[in-house]
Order: C-alpha cells, then sequence, then structure tokens
C-alpha cells in the first residue's frame, strides 16, 4: 500500500511508473533474506548515482545494476565493500555489495557491458552490483 498526497499533479501515473513518492507499507508476506537484512544494516562506504533507467530497472524490473546507468561515483571503496545506490535528487533507492573498487566504475560508468573488457582486461563483472547482492530500499 502507498500513502501519497492527492492532491499532487499525476500522481497514480507517477507512481505506476515507478517514481518513489509517498509513504510504501509493505505487507507481512515480503520476505527478506538475512544476507539482504545483513547488507542494510552494514554502513556504506560511498555512493552511486544512477540515471533514471537504472532506477526503473532496479526498483521495478528487480535488475542488477550495470555499468551503463551509473552517472557518478562518490567515496573511495574497494570491491566486495556496500555503497548506497542513489537517484538525480540524492535519495537512496538500494544498497549493495560492488564487484570493483571505486575507481574501476568511474572508468566504467556510463559504458555498456561489451566494453568493459576492453577497459578492465579480461576477467570482469557483467553487473556493478548482482540483484542478490542489493537490497531496494
Amino acid at each position: 500500500m502507498i500513502i501519497a498526497d492527492g492532491n499532487e499533479q499525476n500522481i497514480l501515473l507517477r507512481i505506476m511508473n515507478g517514481e518513489r513518492v509517498g509513504t510504501l507499507f509493505v505487507g507481512d508476506d515480503v520476505k527478506v533474506s538475512s544476507r539482504k537484512k545483513w547488507i542494510g544494516m552494514r554502513k556504506s562506504r560511498g555512493n552511486l548515482v544512477v540515471d533514471d533507467g537504472a532506477v526503473k530497472a532496479i526498483v521495478t524490473g528487480k535488475k542488477s545494476l550495470l555499468p551503463s546507468g551509473i552517472v557518478s561515483v562518490y567515496g573511495r571503496f574497494d570491491m566486495g565493500d556496500i555503497v548506497d545506490i542513489v537517484d538525480s535528487n540524492s535519495r537512496v533507492i538500494a544498497k549493495g555489495i560492488v564487484n570493483y573498487k571505486s575507481e574501476e566504475i568511474d572508468l566504467i560508468k556510463g559504458k555498456k557491458t561489451k566494453d568493459i573488457k576492453e577497459l578492465l582486461g579480461s576477467e570482469f563483472y557483467e553487473e556493478v552490483i548482482h540483484r542478490d547482492d542489493m537490497l531496494v530500499m
């Protein structure tokens, strides 16, 4: 259930398009794994700002975070650290365990997966954060 301001322009359409407006109340039938609870409780070491397409893919499409959706990187962190995924309005939409160091993400941000090998070498992950290593807020 979502409680939102009915006086706002196109509020229902905005909610249906995945925009995070109002207050979401999640029912008891939603199960969160202990791993994702652990991710949610850990301190973030940085932020990844993502574009609107990535927000929609993560929030409504339940997809992993790919380099192409990343706009900017804030903070210094290593592979395996937890970071916040934020939208263009600095709202945290998810937290997750990164597959790359911050410097590497800065190199591959905005790039297609097929271009990563050329930038980083032969061993690489397709996802910056895999869906299984992500907690959507």
